[in-house]
């Protein structure tokens, strides 16, 4: 007796575990759960890592400014225009002393011997700016011929307009002048801005 099945029926299709798959659902699920809370955590680590290198860079910049700012402060006042001037004047007044003793010890060439009055009205009228290399006193004193370095011409006339009220140079007409640039440097100026000066009563210069 021959019997037929019909294999397509619903008894002999296979089942679907619903359950199997809602659970193989969920741990994949939860894989990719745990995934994307570790990549989340890392990227926070990495931007909380990047926010702290970029302030510390920000405030090194603002450390390194303050120093540029407090550096330059410092050199400012170290070069204070007045400090300078002042510093400068009190420097060209030793070194016209130390020429004048020089001269009084005969140590500069020079005719100075018995005109200690006449040296010392020559530093009392002293003008910034001018220096004397060179003093000589001739016929007693009635003939002077002063040689020295000057930044400007008219710091001779205002020397020469200080000794008239000396009473030992008063009167004495100081007519020749001669000037020449040097390559000295007075009170820090450029090479070439100061000019070599003699200048004397009496007689004209010879050249």
């Amino acid at each position: 007796m021959l019997q037929s099945i019909n294999l397509y029926s619903d008894a002999l299709k296979p089942k679907r575990d619903w359950l199997s798959l809602n659970l193989f659902t969920g741990y994949i699920g939860s894989v990719l759960l745990v995934l994307l809370v570790i990549s989340a955590v890392d990227l926070w680590d990495r931007q909380s890592l990047v926010n702290s290198v970029t302030a510390r860079e920000v405030a090194i910049a603002e450390l390194e400014l303050q120093i540029q700012e407090l550096e330059e402060l410092i050199e400012a006042r170290a070069k204070d225009p007045a400090l300078e001037a002042q510093k400068d004047a009190l420097e060209q007044v030793q070194k016209d002393k130390l020429t004048l003793r020089r001269f009084l010890d005969q140590e500069v060439p020079g005719n100075a011997d018995g005109f200690s009055a006449y040296l010392a009205d020559l530093a009392r009228f002293h003008v910034r700016g001018l220096r004397l290399t060179e003093i000589s006193l001739l016929n007693g004193g009635a003939d002077v011929r002063l040689e020295g370095e000057v930044i400007s011409g008219d710091y001779i006339t205002n020397y020469i307009a200080g000794l008239d009220r000396s009473v030992l140079f008063a009167g004495k007409a100081f007519r020749n002048l001669k000037l020449d640039r040097t390559s000295q440097v007075i009170e820090g100026l450029p090479d070439g801005q100061a000019l070599a000066f003699e200048i004397q009563t009496g007689e004209a210069i010879s050249e």
